[in-house]
């Protein structure tokens, strides 16, 4: 007897309590999907790539997981797209592709493709790049956009909350002045 024979019999002793949508929805629930869990809607495939190892470089996993692990790549584009104006939006792009193409011309390699070195070396010379021309000009530089929505991202995710951060569901009774040493992270509650 094949599954959907079993079905439908089930729904005729039942006296027909199925209705059709569920038994339609039992009938084709399971086929297998064609389209990814995710696609950018913003930026393009390689760009979510780099944004996705940026967020890394920026916390990466150690005893902790990482930006990659809490997919901070997913915030930043639903950000970027319904929150920036187009001025910030389009030197995020800018910066993005920017990246890329110094790793491509310093080591042969787009950024999502580098070693983990080259990277740091990479993000730091941003970073100084960035902090030289604060003030220089008028919106923000593309590091420091990247940076404030890689760590707002990653510690309002679950992972950052919970694993980074102390973290109690329901807190207890106020304490206003505790020593560091007796929580020994900084609370996420």
């Amino acid at each position: 007897m094949e599954r959907r024979d079993a079905i439908q019999r089930v729904a005729y002793l039942m006296g027909g309590v199925l209705s059709a949508p569920a038994i339609s929805g039992i009938l084709s629930g399971c086929q297998p999907s064609e389209k990814p869990d995710w696609l950018p809607e913003f930026f393009t495939k390689a760009q979510d790539a780099v944004i996705n190892e940026v967020t890394e470089v920026i916390i990466p996993t150690t005893d902790t997981p990482g930006a990659k692990a809490a997919q901070i790549n997913r915030l930043i584009d639903l950000m970027i797209k319904d929150c920036y104006a187009a001025k910030d939006q389009e030197t995020f792009k800018k910066g993005v592709d920017a990246l890329d193409a110094v790793a491509k011309e310093k080591f042969g390699d787009g950024f999502a493709e580098i070693s983990t070195e080259q990277k740091n070396e990479l993000f730091s010379a941003l970073e100084k790049e960035a902090f030289a021309s604060r003030g220089k000009t008028d919106g923000k530089h593309f590091y420091f956009l990247i940076k404030e929505l890689t760590l707002l991202g990653y510690f309002t995710s679950e992972i950052g909350a919970t694993q980074a951060l102390k973290y109690l569901p329901v807190p207890g009774d106020y304490k206003g002045c505790i020593p560091y040493s007796e929580v020994g992270k900084a609370w996420a509650t």
